[in-house]
């Protein structure tokens, strides 16, 4: 069952939105939300499918799925593709509204996406649509997760039926309600989600954050257990991120330990750049003026270098920052 294909209809309408360039048909890109239910079925008798309501509701109870009654619809217009889309894109819909209470799983990966997107782009005025579509697709994961199945094969197919980056958007909302001190949130958001994702790495360093800024005792706890993913990992990003938690909150050694370890990973002057801040957080939340000094020479020396170009690994300026870092490293031993 082509649970995706609703799915490439809403990444290409969010590509077109963002470059209104691209070329496509308009039947592709509409917002058949705004249609009311008249106007689809004018236009899906037009395209030679010839229902009212009560047709329509009589074969959809003898199928699980717009999919699938879409390919009953276009049984013998396999020969005109757009055609066979255009149908599909107008059942999907009137499925979506008429049958409220058969939520396949393309339709629940519809829903999503359409919360997430307005999310993303400010519309959502109030948050309760989305909060519910976050736990139905959470009580989704621990249905299928108690009946044995892999939990993380079971975020990935969902996923796979979105036009959106479900796992990102979990990290940068969840995120958000730390930044706004929605703790309670956060926290159940982690707990929800952390045993499915396929990077859980990310969102062990969000409980660091959280925990911080909630439990002392167990982030340093949760941080060591991050520092230890990161030390096994060459994700840059993740690397740079915990960097600059690390260089405001965690123990001094872990900072240092992570630096040095993050050094060799580095690949443009960005990366070098990102480095130095953290370091020079580092120093100045703990009031070393002489060594903040240091990293702040070493950052004047680089500021003519452009943003992009490739760190050169023999670098004189970054040898200079290890043997800081190694010095401040053995004095704390």
């Amino acid at each position: 069952m082509d649970n995706d294909r609703r799915a490439l209809y809403n990444s290409l309408r969010m590509h077109w939105q963002n470059n209104s360039d691209l070329e496509v048909e308009p039947w592709q890109v509409e917002d058949y939300r705004a249609l009311s239910l008249e106007t689809l079925f004018q236009r899906l008798n037009a395209l030679g499918v010839k229902l009212d309501k009560n047709g329509f509701l009589a074969y959809a109870a003898n199928v699980d799925s717009p999919e699938e009654l879409s390919d009953t619809f276009t049984a013998h217009q396999e020969d005109n593709a757009d055609t066979v889309d255009q149908i599909y894109l107008i059942t999907f819909e009137l499925w979506r509204r008429l049958l409220p209470e058969n939520r396949s799983l393309s339709i629940f990966c519809d829903e999503l996406d359409y919360q997430i997107d307005a999310f993303d782009h400010g519309k959502l005025t109030n948050l309760e649509p989305l909060e519910d579509v976050l736990g139905s697709l959470e009580q989704i994961l621990d249905e299928y997760s108690d009946e044995g199945e892999d939990p993380r094969q079971i975020f990935g197919v969902i996923s796979s039926c979105c036009a959106n980056d479900v796992e990102s958007f979990l990290y940068d909302f969840i995120a958000l309600q730390i930044d706004n001190e929605n703790y309670p949130y956060a926290s159940e958001l982690l707990d929800d989600f952390l045993p499915f994702v396929e990077d859980p790495k990310w969102f062990l360093f969000l409980r660091a954050r959280l925990a911080n800024a909630t439990d002392g005792e167990e982030a340093e706890q949760i941080s060591k257990q991050v520092l230890e993913m990161a030390l096994e990992s060459k994700d840059l990003d993740f690397h740079l991120e915990v960097l600059a938690f690390f260089a405001k909150s965690a123990d001094e050694n872990m900072f240092l330990k992570l630096a040095l370890h993050t050094i060799p990973l580095m690949q443009v002057e960005e990366d070098v750049r990102d480095v130095l801040l953290a370091c020079v957080d580092y120093f100045h939340f703990r009031d070393r003026d002489e060594d903040e000094g240091a990293v702040h020479q070493l950052l004047s020396k680089r500021a003519a270098i452009p943003l992009e170009q490739p760190f050169e690994a023999g670098d004189l300026h970054l040898q200079d920052l290890v043997e800081l870092l190694k010095r401040v490293a053995k004095r704390r031993a």
